[in-house]
């Protein structure tokens, strides 16, 4: 199948910095990208704002255990 779609833009790598990325991977919202520079990859979702291990936040543990 052909994409038709135009390029998207290069994000930056969230472990280098560099814009040097390849797309690799885009399926089903996930966008998953390869940084030439320091050779790792990571994922986006597919409106291309944050790398996907950013996106959630973090939420304390609701229970506190008592030992």
């Amino acid at each position: 199948m052909i994409n038709w779609e135009l390029p998207h833009e290069k994000p930056a790598c969230p472990h280098c910095g560099s814009t040097d990325t390849q797309l690799t991977l885009q399926l089903l919202g996930l966008i998953r990208y390869s940084c030439d520079s320091c050779h790792k990859s990571f994922a986006t979702q597919g409106d291309g704002k944050a790398p996907r291990g950013e996106a959630k936040p973090v939420s304390p543990d609701p229970t506190p255990r008592q030992a």
